[in-house]
Parts: structure tokens; C-alpha cells; sequence
């Protein structure tokens, strides 16, 4: 197993090259400082750069990068959040939903869920966001756990995928149902996704999320953070999108 604290070149490559980040070097020590490595909350199986306070990783990120006044995107690939961890505990406990399939972590945010997959068992994980900081995180969180990095285990990306039809047997999503426009369209995709394949959601009661298409498969009480969630635990369920 790679050191925790010091994630081999080549697991980084996957992120860094979608990230403008000015030395491996630097990016380490920044996420040993202000995001070190640590089991989640809720699933201790699983290991990922987490912060305790959003902020502070923030800034040094607007330092790193030389975000000026523009400032950088919020890190949230540093928050554990509840969907994740959801999804993350569901698989570890019910491994046979994805032993021996390809998967996709939509919106991967720290990789928690496509990590956990794997350790059920995935063939490999696709796992995708939009945030090239976060890509470069999960290469290193794969290493946290001992997994490659590749078509072979699990492949951080910048690929939009909404309204792709990709490969996978398993598609798994994480706190998506925040926002009003983009929630409606990922939904609708999600279910056409599961016209042929399982399509799992997990959601704390976000504002928009649907209210039928849905099938409650587990609930959770998930450590949360304050940082996000103004309190400490959220309920979370783990749902299987039914087809259109």
C-alpha cells in the first residue's frame, strides 16, 4: 500500500493533468496541512483528504493557484458529505450491486463512493467532476486506499457525462438534488440510465429532490459537517432511480 502521506507520482498523473496546480510538491503539503488524510466519518474503511474547516483550505488554494480576485472554486472535494459516505456504506455492506461491474461515481466529489466500489469489488470506476482540483484529489485519495489509478481502477475526469450513455453497469450519485435547473436535468438522465442498468442515488432530503421515480433500498444517520450542513448528522437514503 502506497504511503498515505506520500502518493506516488504516478497516482497523481490522472489529476494533474486537468490541473493547473504549481508543483506536485506544493499540492501535497497543502492537503497535509489543510486536509490530511483521514478515514471517513461514517464509512472508516475508506480514507480521504478531508478538512475540518472549509475556509482555510480554500485560501490556500487562492494562494497556490494565484486565484487573485477571482478566488478559486469552493473545495468542497474536502467535506465528507452525507450522500457520499451514504453511498460508500451501502456498497461496502451490500457488495454483490456492484462486484465485477463498471461503474460510474457521478459528481465524484472526493472519489468516497468510486473508492468504496471498488473495495466491493467494481471492475473499475469512472469518476467525474467538474472541478479539476477535485480530479487531481481523488487520484491521491486512490492511493490513500491502495488502488490504482486507470482504465483498471479508478479513473478520475473532467467529462461532462450528463446525457452520456456510457458503458456502465452501476452509475452512483451523491447529494445532486441542490439546485433547481441542474437537479431536473440530471434527474431526468439518471432515470433513462436506469432503463438498463442500476442507477443509485443518495440524498438528505435536498429541496430538489424528485418526488417519485424512486426506491428507497437504505437509511442512514451520516455524520455531517457544519461547514455545509449547519449540523451534525443528516439523515440520508440510498435509492435506486427507477426508469421512465
Amino acid at each position: 500500500m502506497p504511503d498515505p502521506l506520500n502518493p506516488s507520482a504516478s497516482a497523481f498523473d490522472a489529476g494533474e493533468a486537468a490541473c493547473t496546480v504549481a508543483s506536485l510538491a506544493a499540492f501535497s503539503a497543502l492537503l497535509q496541512a489543510h486536509a490530511p488524510a483521514a478515514p471517513l466519518p461514517f464509512v472508516p474503511e475508506v480514507v480521504v483528504h478531508q478538512a475540518t474547516a472549509l475556509v482555510p483550505v480554500w485560501g490556500a488554494l487562492d494562494e497556490l493557484l494565484g486565484a487573485g480576485s477571482a478566488g478559486s472554486p469552493a473545495p468542497f472535494w474536502a467535506i465528507p458529505w452525507v450522500g457520499g459516505q451514504a453511498l460508500a456504506r451501502f456498497l461496502l455492506s451490500a457488495p454483490e450491486r456492484v462486484a465485477g461491474k463498471a461503474t460510474l461515481d457521478f459528481a465524484a466529489g472526493s472519489g468516497a463512493a468510486g473508492i468504496a466500489a471498488l473495495q466491493a469489488g467494481a471492475s473499475s470506476v469512472l469518476a467525474t467532476e467538474l472541478d479539476a482540483m477535485a480530479v487531481a484529489v481523488m487520484a491521491h485519495n486512490a492511493a490513500l486506499n491502495g488502488l490504482s489509478v486507470g482504465t483498471e481502477g479508478l479513473l478520475p475526469s473532467l467529462e461532462n457525462v450528463v446525457g452520456v450513455f456510457g458503458p456502465w453497469q452501476v452509475v452512483l450519485a451523491g447529494d445532486v438534488c441542490y439546485e433547481r435547473g441542474p437537479a431536473g436535468v440530471i434527474f431526468q438522465w439518471l432515470r433513462d440510465l436506469a432503463a438498463d442498468r442500476l442507477v443509485l442515488l443518495a440524498d438528505p432530503g435536498r429541496a430538489f429532490l424528485p418526488a417519485d421515480g424512486l426506491l428507497a433500498l437504505a437509511r442512514y444517520t451520516v455524520p455531517a459537517h457544519l461547514d455545509t450542513e449547519g449540523v451534525s448528522t443528516r439523515e440520508t437514503t440510498v435509492y435506486q432511480v427507477l426508469p421512465r
